[in-house]
């Protein structure tokens, strides 16, 4: 079966970060689609802290991610042409 555009997708329904809390290191969960996906990790400021890309292609993707940023609540943004979402991330 062949995945959706990131165009047709609802990025925000097809998108999950888990554990949430955790110690900086997640996992960023990607269902559905084809493509690329920018991922943006800001503090609560606006500031840009990390910044990664995942490639889907078609059903689940999942990748483990880890930083040393320290405790705090951040904005995980993820983008794909006019697809968007933000995704709240607490490190403790």
């Amino acid at each position: 079966m062949f995945g959706l555009n990131i165009a047709d997708v609802d990025l925000d329904k097809n998108a999950a970060v888990y554990p949430n809390p955790n110690n900086g290191s997640f996992t960023v969960q990607l269902q559905g689609f084809n493509g690329k996906v920018d991922l943006k990790l800001t503090n609560i400021v606006g500031q840009s802290v990390w910044q990664q890309q995942m490639n889907c292609m078609g059903s689940m993707v999942k990748r483990n991610f880890t930083t040393k940023l320290p405790a705090g609540v951040y904005l995980l943004r993820m983008s794909s042409g006019n697809a968007k979402t933000v995704k709240k991330l607490v490190i403790q």
